[in-house]
């Protein structure tokens, strides 16, 4: 290597190395693309590698495995597992994506894999068809709930017939019907009145999804919901009257306060301790 006019200067080959990568680092990324690419194919022609097959590269430490370009022999490619429907909608629901997103997550994966049917086709036309066979069993109505000390209106959204919704289900899932399990669960959370529902195998819980328990909360459904009402005996019944649960064989499962409230227990002691509270004044 030259330094000046009529100046040698003879550097180690680690040097020279740094070199050559500080000249590269300065050009643009289109032309260190193209350096890169031009070195590799010079490797690949010398060392007879086929496009396609696995080699490594020294890098003054661990060697790098490099896979240029894919094998003109369909025969010889590693085959890639397609992504499923069902995990787009799984990774779509722990995401919490929009439409929009995951559009955006399917067309990344099919870039980045560099592979159009590395995804399942059709996703978001799947999604709206689901969405509208579900919406299907649905319906709304106005009702009268307690809110605090307050009546209030509210708009109720609820399964209109619960047998045939839980039915579908089995059936989607690919469920024995005599072996599925259906747990009904009643929830006041996040500001929400709902009554849920899971189904599955209790033998196998992992049945329709290996990423979610399919007892979880992430694999249930709802099948009743009101916005901004309290855990209140009147609202309770009001929610679970629509399902029509006394058609159906059942058993129950519930804390203290819920019991007491679906069955007026807890109404009749606060009407004891009153009266006995009056009594007393007198």
């Amino acid at each position: 290597m030259y330094t000046g006019k009529g100046i040698s200067h003879h550097c180690s080959k680690p040097q020279t190395v740094q070199n050559v990568i500080g000249i590269c680092e300065s050009l643009e990324d289109c032309n260190k693309e193209q350096v890169a690419a031009a070195l590799l194919k010079i490797k690949m022609a010398k060392d007879q590698i086929e496009s396609g097959e696995l080699f490594r590269l020294s890098t003054g430490g661990n060697p790098l495995s490099v896979i240029v370009g894919s094998n003109d022999l369909k025969s010889k490619r590693k085959p890639m597992k397609q992504i499923s429907f069902q995990t787009i909608m799984e990774l779509s629901t722990v995401l919490e994506l929009s439409g929009l997103k995951t559009k955006k997550l399917c067309s990344s994966l099919r870039r980045s894999l560099g592979n159009e049917k590395v995804v399942e086709s059709n996703i978001l036309k799947k999604m709206e068809s689901l969405h509208d066979e579900l919406d299907n069993f649905y319906e709304s109505k106005t009702e009268e709930f307690i809110s605090g000390n307050e009546v209030v209106i509210r708009d109720m959204v609820y399964v209109k017939n619960t047998s045939e919704f839980i039915r579908y289900i089995i059936d989607d899932r690919g469920l024995d019907i005599h072996d599925a399990l259906v747990r009904i669960s009643l929830d006041g959370g996040q500001n929400f009145l709902k009554v849920i529902v899971n189904i599955f195998d209790p033998n196998n819980k992992h049945s329709t999804s290996s990423v979610y328990d399919d007892s979880g909360v992430k694999r249930c459904f709802i099948l009743v919901i009101v916005e901004d009402v309290s855990e209140d005996n009147g609202n309770l019944q009001k929610v679970l009257d629509p399902l029509k649960l006394g058609e159906v064989d059942y058993s129950l499962a519930f804390d203290m306060k819920c019991g007491n409230s679906v069955t007026g227990i807890l109404v009749m002691l606060e009407n004891m301790l009153v009266s006995t509270a009056r009594e007393n004044a007198l």
